[in-house]
C-alpha cells in the first residue's frame, strides 16, 4: 500500500498529524520524513486530509452540491464540445434567411476542423435542407432560402 493511500484511508481514525504519521511509519515500515512529505503533498492537493470522524451528513451535502462547485459538465456542455452532429445542427438552426455561407466558412464558424469525422457528419441526410451546391461550392443557409434557390435552379 502506498503512503498516500494509507494516509487518506486512515486519517479518520486519528485526531492529529503526529498520531497518523507514527501509525503509518509503524504499519508500512517507512521513514518518518517520507511520510510527512507525502502528507504535506496531500494537503496541497485539491482534496486535503481532514482529521477526526467523518460526518456523513456533511459528506452527503457536499456530494449533492458538487455541481455548484464547477465539478463536471452537463450533457449539453459535453455535446457542444464533442458531438459533431449536435454542433452542426445548432449552427444550421441559427442560419439566417437570404444569407448564404460557403462550406469552408461554415466549418470555421462551427470550429469543426479539429473534430474527427465532421465531413461525414455534414453529409448526413438531416442537413440536406440546409445546403445546396452551385458549381463546386456548397452553400449553407436557412432551409427556405435553399429551397427558393433550388426552385430557381441556382443551387442543386
Amino acid at each position: 500500500m502506498s503512503i498516500t493511500r494509507y494516509l487518506r484511508e486512515n486519517a479518520c481514525r486519528y485526531n492529529d498529524l503526529r498520531s497518523l504519521v507514527a501509525a503509518c511509519v509503524v504499519d508500512l515500515s517507512r521513514d518518518k520524513k517520507h511520510v510527512q512529505n507525502a502528507f504535506y503533498d496531500i494537503q496541497r492537493s485539491r482534496k486535503p486530509i481532514v482529521f477526526g470522524e467523518v460526518d456523513f451528513e456533511d459528506t452527503q451535502r457536499e456530494l449533492e452540491d458538487m455541481s455548484g462547485d464547477g465539478i463536471g459538465i452537463s450533457e449539453d456542455e459535453l455535446r457542444k464540445k464533442h458531438d459533431v452532429k449536435y454542433i452542426i445542427r445548432q449552427a444550421a438552426m441559427k442560419l439566417k434567411k437570404d444569407k448564404y455561407v460557403m462550406d469552408n466558412d461554415f466549418i470555421k464558424k462551427c470550429n469543426l476542423g479539429m473534430q474527427t469525422g465532421y465531413r461525414q457528419s455534414m453529409e448526413d441526410a438531416e442537413f440536406t435542407k440546409y445546403k445546396g451546391r452551385a458549381g463546386r461550392i456548397t452553400y449553407w443557409s436557412h432551409p427556405e432560402s435553399i429551397q427558393k434557390m433550388k426552385t430557381c435552379c441556382v443551387l442543386n
